[in-house]
Parts: structure tokens; sequence; C-alpha cells
């Protein structure tokens, strides 16, 4: 017996040829899923991004309202102080009557003029307006 080499017929068989029409369109698949998958990545980062924007003005905003509390806290210190100690045991309408009230009323509209503060109130510990800039 003599070794003889098998060819590559004998060892699979046999198929048919690819025909034109069965072939696997690979490039009509190829830019569909890239389309498909460029669209879905455009979606979570605009998402995204529109997210971070939001975060951004809102801590912007926030920072902008802290910032002119403290001047407002500044500049009137002295007269807030004296609302707020005589505020202890007193009817909220004989707080608004008050002398002091009217000045630091004329106050706070002096310093609030031309800007975007709408109104200024005070708090003592207990939750209670000791002073409000609004009329009415």
């Amino acid at each position: 017996m003599s070794y003889q080499p098998q060819t590559a017929q004998q060892i699979s068989p046999s198929s048919p040829p690819a025909r034109a029409g069965n072939r696997f369109n690979l490039t009509r698949y190829f830019s569909l899923i890239s389309f498909v998958l460029v669209l879905l990545a455009g979606i979570v980062l605009g998402g995204y991004f529109h997210h971070l924007a939001r975060d951004a003005v809102i801590r912007e905003a926030e920072s902008s309202n802290i910032s002119l509390t403290k001047i407002v806290r500044n500049a009137l210190w002295i007269d807030i102080a004296a609302a707020l100690t005589s505020a202890p045991g007193r009817d909220p309408a004989e707080l608004r009557a008050a002398n002091a009230q009217a000045d630091l009323l004329t106050k706070v509209v002096n310093l609030t003029r031309d800007s975007d503060v709408l109104k200024i109130k005070v708090y003592d510990g207990r939750g209670i307006a000791v002073f409000s800039s609004e009329t009415g």
C-alpha cells in the first residue's frame, strides 16, 4: 500500500457554487447598522449634554442667588439684626407697624432698585417672617 494525498474534493463534500442572487450584501447591512448606531449614539449624547447644561445653569443661578443674599445681608445687617432682636413675643401686625420696619423697607427698596430682586423676607429662628418687602 502506498500513501496517496487526498484532494480537497475527496475530503469535503462538494457544495454548489454560490449564485449571484444569494450573495450576502455586506455593504447595505453595514450602512444600515452604522446609521442606526450613529443615531442612537447621537440621541444618548444629546440627552447627556442637555442634562449637563441644565445642571450648570441651575448651579450658576443658585450661586448668583447666594452672592446676592450675602450682599444684601452685609449691606443691611445692622437693620436686620434690630428686626430680629425686636421680634420675639411680638405680633406680626405689630412688627409691620414698627418704625424700624419702615426704615428697613426704604433701605431694601433703595438697595434692590434696578435689580432682579422681587422681594426680601427675613425669618427668625422659629421660621416666622419678621420682615417682608412685600406690600399688602
